[in-house]
């Protein structure tokens, strides 16, 4: 939800940068040259004469480079490829003829000068060519404007002022790289020009070239404190760096010149917002409501953090309102579908994000959540996956969208597990290879028995299942004086549950509002030694904070059933149910450390009692599934189909639907996999307590796959109904493996479809034995590892000593097996049989 907008100072409003593939390698490799990184910017450019190989922009920067190296006889074929293909690109003759003027042969020079001069003499008719220039630019006659400038430019290759207009006139086309040559030239030409300074700054700030962009900026204002719209556009310059204080200041500044200039009040409020200053930032956008009531950007930016505050109603009155004033505002349209998305109204958010790629096929965020859509309503995964990878193709840094694809591929069926694995490595090389500030000296002491300082990094201290398995932990650890706690919650949602778990924590830090930089610092100045995330690839997650390494050692732990794709991520804490010793290495960038159990699970406290056996009463026999509805794909409804046509009388029970459930679909899967519609029921989300008392009706379980059930495989286990799960190769599809494997309900384990069928039908017929193993699941699951908490605290205690040790040697992360009386033994051999990833 961005409202942020630059003002200009001889240029109108500027349109979005093209994303088109030869364009993005274009920019990227103009990037790479500005940095003086010559081989990278090849690779960029060779990859862009492969698809166009006669593009004439992509030959004259290889020229470029070649020149800055000093291989200036290469580089002039370059530059004459490029000319032949493109003969009126007056940038192209420029760098040639500067070329040939090195070689100190004014003959040649001369010759190639006046080639030029009678290739651009167009006969322009203007009385005043210089007021032209204007005039062309104003009316947007683009075309005649580089006629004009290229014809003067001809006669005097000096001539800034030329120079500077053909970069916004190139601009204006969208034509960035070359428009950011020309710029060049003009600062170069016109250094104390400061609307020069001004444009060339704009442009790099678009190309999220920042620091540079942040450098003319200043340089702008050095030259002109007057250039009001240079303190707005550095404010926004500022703000994609993560100074928002400094942003701040200077939008304020600029605030000061012009109190009613709405616009430096809308990008204020956006600063605001994004420093957790809510309601600052609401008088912010009223103030600039009063100052342009009728603005399409104002009431967008009103409604945003009328939104953000949960004042949804009022939102959507300011965000209709703006689409009145701009019927073709793609921002406000997004904006609506946001609100809708957040309440989980997808039906009804749908249309809005259409609408809004419709309008602006560049706003990624509404791809990222049309994904969403597909995959949790339509249960469309194919169109999920487009959606996904075209905002990540707007923006590959989006980690919202990249976890959101990641997700969803791993409860996709069509992936191998090394794809799974290659997909998931894809994340750590877009975030660690752009972490330019990733801190590798850490200055914590190597002291071995020292108190360590434990961060946890979680989105989910609230009523979440995440939050009930990391309690037991806290609680313990809180009393144990040899950890010092911290925590940083990457959520603005606070209820009973968080307030709770604030009290196990020596630090608490909310991290919602602060950016990576921001986060990475203050882990550092807190000292942390051991950082956990909590989370993976799920949502509210902050990742990309752990690919800046801000501790010696980081762990993964609980969130996600798979790797974080990260090398900065140290380990991967599960147990050997969940991953046997040394089978599953090769699909994670961590190392893999064992403790007795992957997680401990406390029961509901106000759970029910069990039931008895539902198929005593009703003499036909129940299965149920209570996971996430997003697991219920289409392989998993086909396959309890199968289940359900092998023993006719049978129903299922389909509970934990959320209020906007697309019903049909699912019905429409089981009737034309044979399954009538009345054997099939479906259940809505309720409280915890009723839905624990929801599994009375239930005889058998029936499990996802790829993606296991979790926490919903537990609650069944208290409520004496266990799950029959299909065991898979990916680490989804062993969530089962290490729940019903560690609380001793092996017999529950599938290891085909067919396997998964005929388990199904014996325990069909075996309804004693299973009315048995209801009675008495809850003492047998309190003797496992799995309810045995202390156990877990007493390993996680020694593993978490063990990596600390180690690291105090200098010695690296390594795969290792907690066992509480050889744990030694274990580690050494492991370690000697781990093949790195």
């Amino acid at each position: 939800m961005e409202f942020e907008k630059d003002t200009v100072a001889t240029m109108p409003q500027k349109g979005a940068l093209s994303v088109q593939d030869v364009a993005l390698l274009l920019t990227k490799a103009k990037q790479q040259i500005d940095q003086n990184e010559f081989e990278e910017a090849i690779t960029f450019l060779n990859q862009v004469l492969t698809i166009q190989p006669d593009q004439s922009l992509a030959k004259f920067m290889l020229g470029d480079i070649l020149t800055k190296v000093g291989a200036t006889q290469d580089a002039l074929p370059c530059f004459e490829t490029a000319i032949q293909l493109a003969p009126k690109n007056i940038i192209y003759w420029h760098s040639y003829i500067r070329l040939i003027q090195t070689f100190d042969d004014p003959v040649a020079s001369n010759e190639v000068i006046e080639i030029v001069r009678q290739q651009f003499d167009d006969e322009l008719f203007f009385a005043n060519e210089r007021e032209a220039l204007e005039l062309l630019y104003r009316d947007g006659r683009y075309f005649d404007l580089d006629r004009l400038v290229s014809h003067l430019i001809s006669k005097d290759l000096e001539d800034g002022l030329s120079w500077r207009f053909l970069g916004i006139s190139l601009f204006e086309q969208r034509r960035y790289t070359e428009s950011q040559y020309a710029m060049e030239i003009a600062v170069k030409l016109l250094p104390m020009d400061a609307v020069a300074h001004f444009n060339l700054a704009s442009l790099l700030s678009k190309q999220n070239s920042l620091e540079e962009s942040e450098k003319h900026f200043r340089r702008a204002i050095t030259l002109n404190p007057q250039l009001v719209a240079a303190y707005n556009n550095l404010g926004n310059c500022l703000r994609k760096q993560g100074k928002l204080d400094e942003a701040e200041s200077y939008l304020r500044m600029m605030i000061r010149f012009d109190k009613d200039f709405y616009i430096a009040r809308v990008n204020l409020v956006g600063i605001l917002k994004e420093k957790g200053e809510l309601e600052k930032a609401l008088v912010e956008a009223k103030k600039a409501l009063k100052a342009a009531p009728n603005s399409s950007d104002v009431c967008n930016a009103l409604g945003s953090i009328l939104h953000t505050l949960g004042k949804n109603e009022e939102a959507l009155v300011q965000l209709n309102r703006a689409i009145e004033l701009s019927p073709n505002f793609a921002d406000a349209y997004n904006n609506i579908g946001s609100v809708y998305f957040k309440e989980k109204k997808y039906r009804q958010a749908k249309p809005y994000f259409l609408k809004a790629i419709e309008l602006n096929p560049q706003l990624g965020g509404a791809f990222r959540c049309l994904g969403q859509i597909s995959q949790s309503l339509d249960l469309d995964f194919d169109s999920a996956e487009k959606y996904f990878r075209t905002a990540l193709s707007i923006d590959r840094m989006d980690n919202e969208a990249h976890t959101s694809l990641l997700f969803m591929l791993s409860e996709k069926n069509n992936l191998s597990p090394r794809e799974l694995f290659l997909e998931h490595a894809s994340f750590g090389l877009v975030h660690e290879n752009d972490s330019k500030y990733r801190i590798l000296n850490h200055r914590n002491t190597r002291q071995k028995n020292r108190v360590l300082k434990i961060g946890f990094v979680s989105g989910d201290f609230n009523n979440h299942a995440v939050a009930t398995f990391i309690e037991p932990v806290l609680k313990s650890f809180s009393k144990n004086t040899n950890f010092k706690l911290f925590a940083y919650y990457s959520n603005d949602v606070f209820d009973s549950v968080t307030t709770r778990l604030k009290e196990y924590f020596a630090s608490w830090v909310d991290l919602a509002h602060k950016n990576d930089s921001q986060a990475s610092e203050q882990i550092v100045k807190d000292g942390i030694d051991i950082l956990f995330d909590l989370s993976g690839h799920t949502s509210k997650n902050r990742l990309t904070l752990f690919a800046k390494k801000p501790a010696p050692i980081q762990v993964t732990w609980m969130g996600y059933p798979g790797t974080t794709g990260l090398r900065s991520m140290d380990y991967f804490f599960a147990d050997h149910y969940f991953l046997p010793n040394g089978k599953f290495d090769q699909l994670f960038t961590e190392k893999i450390g064992n403790l007795s159990s992957s997680a401990p699970f406390e029961p509901y406290e106000l759970a029910p009692a069990i039931s008895t056996l539902p198929f005593l009463k009703n003499r036909y026999f129940t299965f149920g599934s209570f996971n996430r509805l997003s697991k219920v794909g289409v392989d998993s409804i086909r396959l309890w189909s199968d289940v359900l046509n092998r023993v006719p009388t049978s129903k299922i029970v389909v509970a934990g639907m959320p209020p906007d459930a697309n019903l049909k679909v699912y019905l429409d899967l089981f009737v034309s996999f044979g399954v009538a519609c009345d054997r099939v029921s479906f259940v809505g989300r309720t409280s915890l307590q009723e839905y624990l008392g929801q599994y009375s009706q239930v005889d058998l379980c029936l499990d996802t796959f790829p993606y296991n059930g979790g926490t919903t495989t537990l609650h069944g286990i208290w409520m004496g109904v266990p799950t029959l799960s299909l065991v898979g190769g990916s680490i989804p599809a062993r969530c089962a493996a290490a729940i019903l494997g560690g609380s001793n309900l092996e017999g529950f384990l599938a290891e085909s479809r067919d396997d998964f069928i005929a388990k199904a039908i014996e325990w069909t017929g075996n309804y004693e034995k299973l009315a048995e193993l209801r009675s008495k699941s809850r003492e047998k699951f309190l003797q496992s590892p799995k309810g045995n908490t202390d156990a877990l605290v007493n390993s996680l205690e020694k593993a978490l000593r063990f990596v600390w040790s180690r690291w105090c040697d200098g010695l690296g992360p390594v795969a290792f097996d907690v066992d509480l009386d050889t744990f030694k033994e274990h580690c050494l051999v492991l370690e000697s049989n781990v093949t790195p990833v």
